[in-house]
């Protein structure tokens, strides 16, 4: 059996990982909130890397989860140290096969084709701005220091235990019967359910040796869509009106955003297999009977 060591395990990424990997008899998982792990303090990283002596290791703790977020020094200073330490301690460990990271499909900014590994990156806020410093951080200390990484960059992951995304918002606005502010929702999107996610994920993991160190991949469906199909399909699950109020776009909005698999697809045996109306009826289905309380937005 193989051992997993999971930083960010509170986080949506995390506490979908955690079910999958306790769920597969082939790893054995240590998962680590910022409860068990000061990620901020490498000693504690180090302590914990040489108790555990990992297999793997996937990083999904990152500060500051908002595309809407403002400027703030921590955001970037602090993201970039867990980043430094992470690699650092994990030079220290000869078993090591492979390092994970978690980037975003937002570090490219928007394309009119899928958007291919190849793309330079264009970031249009602050959050995707400080994920792309990390990427180019983790990518270079990584070489440096021999690391085994590889980065992932997700696209529109969502599901259970999502609590800050546009589908999170909308359905918990209809529930509360509050009218939505919405944009006419032109925007495309790339949206991939978190369980064909975390199937990957172990897929990865099973297969890490068809991945280069050093490399990036971008994770999607690979399937366009419009918001505001997304936005109709949760009304019609949910039996609600189709009607709410417009807002303009964001200055920063992106307007085209698909990832480009066939990277991915070509060292990994792995397909999506959930539609996006069977993965909003699941999501939905959580947050009207199992999900957290939430911090009221209805300005999506």
């Amino acid at each position: 059996m193989r051992k997993v060591l999971l930083f960010g395990a509170s986080g949506f990424i995390g506490k979908n990982l955690v079910e999958s990997l306790k769920n597969n008899r082939h790893f054995s998982v240590t998962s680590l909130t910022k409860k068990d792990c000061n990620l901020l303090k490498a000693e504690e990283i180090l302590r914990i890397i040489n108790k555990s002596l990992p297999d793997f290791i996937i990083n999904a703790a990152y500060i500051g989860v908002n595309s809407n977020i403002d400027f703030h020094e921590d955001y970037l200073f602090e993201n970039l140290k867990i980043t430094a330490n992470i690699l650092k301690a994990s030079a220290e460990n000869e078993k090591l096969k492979k390092v994970l990271f978690f980037g975003s499909g937002l570090e490219y900014g928007d394309s009119s084709i899928p958007i291919s590994e190849d793309k330079a990156l264009q970031p249009q806020n602050i959050y995707a701005g400080i994920k792309a410093a990390n990427s180019i951080l983790a990518q270079s200390l990584a070489k440096h220091w021999e690391v085994p990484l590889v980065i992932l960059k997700p696209f529109n992951l969502y599901g259970p235990h999502d609590t800050k995304s546009v589908v999170y918002l909308l359905v918990n606005t209809i529930k509360q019967d509050r009218k939505a502010v919405l944009t006419a929702g032109e925007q495309v999107r790339d949206y991939l359910y978190i369980e064909d996610f975390c199937e990957l994920i172990i897929k990865i993991l099973e297969d890490h040796e068809n991945l280069r160190n050093f490399e990036t991949y971008n994770i999607g469906s690979g399937k366009p869509i419009k918001l505001k199909n997304v936005f109709d399909t949760i009304f019609k699950i949910m039996g609600a009106g189709t009607k709410y109020k417009t807002r303009p776009y964001r200055a920063n909005d992106y307007m085209y955003q698909v990832a480009d698999i066939k990277k991915i697809q070509g060292k990994i045996s792995w397909k999506p297999k959930t539609d996006i109306e069977e993965g909003l009826k699941k999501t939905i289905e959580w947050i009207m009977y199992k999900g957290e309380n939430p911090i009221y937005n209805s300005r999506i």
